[in-house]
């Protein structure tokens, strides 16, 4: 809504920027209403992008303790850390857009997944032909995952992702029996 109502702001103003600009101007009457219009749209825009600079902070603030659980416990269990990141993200800071907290989580799993993989790699823990078929086809399906988040709403992501976490977390322990 508030950005319909800045949209509608702003067409209000070019609207009349361009009638006055035209020679033929819009009343004073309509001017005093655009200037009205446009002090109640820049206070509400002001005071939404004051809650979403203090929900960013609070957010930067949990970044360096999460980064290290999702270091230690992503790297023992082969996950990247993202299973850490992104429930703990999403619990601190309800406000912050899932899109936003996957394309964070995506980002900081690089640096985690580089440095773990050159680690298992270095001590001979990794099988290059598994690791590249997996790497294959996760980069060429990546983008289709990453544009759907522009496609469905926040929760309904969360909710996805809810539904992902319960059905994978049974695996983790029994997987030595199943495999």
């Amino acid at each position: 809504q508030l950005i319909k109502m800045q949209r509608s702001s702003k067409y209000l103003m070019s609207a009349m920027a361009r009638f006055q600009a035209a020679g033929k101007g819009l009343g004073s009457s309509l001017e005093n209403q655009g200037v009205r219009h446009s002090r109640i749209f820049s206070s509400q825009a002001a005071a939404a992008e004051a809650s979403e600079v203090a929900s960013q902070n609070r957010a930067r603030g949990i970044a360096l303790p999460v980064g290290m659980l999702a270091g230690i416990f992503g790297s023992i269990v082969g996950v990247g850390g993202g299973v850490m990141i992104v429930p703990m993200i999403v619990h601190f800071h309800k406000t912050i857009p899932q899109r936003i907290i996957s394309g964070t989580s995506l980002a900081a799993v690089i640096s985690t997944g580089c440095s773990a993989s050159y680690t298992y790699g270095s001590n001979g823990f990794v099988d290059p032909v598994y690791a590249f078929v997996i790497a294959v086809s996760a980069i060429i399906t990546a983008p289709l995952g990453a544009r759907m988040t522009k496609v469905v709403d926040s929760l309904t992501l969360r909710r996805i992702l809810g539904y992902f976490l319960i059905a994978v977390a049974p695996l983790v322990p029994i997987k030595q029996y199943l495999f």
